[in-house]
């Protein structure tokens, strides 16, 4: 008997009687090891098909209520398919989609280079990940992170293209943050001394390779304590802040403006 092409088991009858078994006999029990076969066969094939059904409803789940976006396409990577998501974060509905290449969000904020090298590295390696600006129905470009995976075929023929996108706005809204808090006073919104030494390290650097001058200028508020026990620390908070808008609007945009602390600055 046989189960997925492969021998399972055998049938093995024995008798003490010489020639017991005849023709007819050994072809009955033939015939019963093939409808065996013939059974286990249906079995399997049933199984798998009962697989796949669960298989194809749990995927039109994930694609239905997936948080991410979902975009498939064609090979000519027109659309065919998005799901609830796609729309909620794009807004565009699935009937304005369909048909359409998903290059409709792009925002510009990337190049035909990027691009290019983009469907370069899915043509070797089958996908890309990375993350891209795109552009909402409404205008608003926001920031996603972006996996595409090229679906082949059994003869390696492009069939579809799966994109998965999550809108990360928030996320890169949090790191800008994080990013101001580490390199700028929050008072007065200047440089602070971790991104004032940055750019005098540079600037030491660029004076030296072009042979040219490098000028720094100390400033602080004379008798800024007496103002801040006498008027209070609400109007020192916001004398540091009208000197510090005073300094940036004296300098050149390429220069840098610095608050080191207390009432102390850096040209």
């Amino acid at each position: 008997m046989f189960r997925a092409g492969k021998v399972y088991a055998c049938i093995a009858v024995y008798s003490v009687e010489p020639n017991f078994f005849t023709q007819e006999l050994i072809g009955l029990m033939s015939g019963l090891a093939n409808d065996v076969t013939f059974a286990l066969e249906n079995i399997d094939r049933e199984t798998q098909q009962h697989l796949a059904a669960i298989k194809l409803e749990q995927a039109a789940t994930v694609f239905e209520f997936s948080k991410e976006g979902i975009i498939v396409t064609d090979a000519e990577r027109r659309i065919i398919s998005v799901n609830k998501s796609f729309t909620e974060i794009t807004g565009y509905s699935a009937p304005e989609a369909l048909g359409v290449n998903p290059k409709m969000l792009a925002s510009g904020r990337q190049d035909s280079r990027f691009y290019q090298a983009m469907w370069s590295e899915i043509a070797r390696d089958g996908s890309w990940q990375g993350e891209v600006w795109n552009k909402r129905k409404n205008g608003e470009i926001y920031p996603e992170a972006l996996t595409i995976i090229c679906v082949k075929n059994d003869q390696g023929a492009v069939m579809n293209y799966l994109a998965i996108f999550s809108d990360i706005s928030e996320r890169k809204s949090a790191e800008e943050r994080i990013l101001q808090l580490a390199n700028y006073d929050v008072l007065t919104g200047l440089p602070n001394r971790i991104l004032f030494n940055d750019r005098l390290a540079q600037a030491l650097i660029h004076s030296q390779h072009k042979q040219c001058a490098l000028s720094l200028l100390f400033l602080d508020i004379d008798r800024f304590k007496q103002i801040n026990d006498t008027l209070g620390h609400g109007i020192g908070d916001q004398l540091l802040q009208i000197v510090a808008e005073r300094l940036k609007q004296s300098v050149r945009e390429q220069d840098t403006v610095s608050r080191q602390g207390g009432d102390e600055f850096v040209v």
